[in-house]
């Protein structure tokens, strides 16, 4: 006999993460990568997961904001900084209205470029137009 929890968990449809996968894809190329020297951080926000709740409400009291993208650059451009900000979403994935905010907050700025990946491939090229990394033969 299956108990109505073992029942909800079976019938439940998995959740495809198909963004999460490509997280996962790309953070492997930021472990395994060579970048330029003017790169002096990246981190990944966990803004987005999901996690127990009392973690989730501990972050918010520490200041964890919705909106902020997966992923954060900061390049040394001269004596000054510039940051890159790539958001991952699913093909058919669009932002939040937080996302969407922080989007409109960041545009117009010359030190700051906020842009959307739908693949570890799109999120690679980026880094390779930002000149954060070069491919190399």
């Amino acid at each position: 006999m299956v108990s109505i929890a073992e029942y909800e968990a079976l019938a439940k449809p998995k959740r495809k993460q198909i963004e999460g996968c490509q997280q996962v894809r790309f953070g492997s190329f930021l472990r395994t990568s060579k970048f330029s020297n003017n790169l002096i951080f990246f981190t990944y926000s966990a803004s987005g997961e999901k996690k127990p709740m009392r973690t989730a409400v501990n972050q918010k009291r520490k200041g964890l904001r919705r909106g902020e993208p997966d992923y954060r650059f900061e390049i040394k451009d001269g004596n000054s900084m510039r940051l890159v900000y790539i958001e991952f979403k699913s093909t058919k994935g669009s932002l939040s209205s937080e996302q969407k905010q922080f989007f409109a907050n960041h545009q117009g700025l010359s030190n700051v470029k906020c842009y959307i990946a739908r693949s570890a491939d799109e999120a690679v090229r980026i880094l390779e137009q930002e000149k954060i990394y070069q491919f190399k033969n």
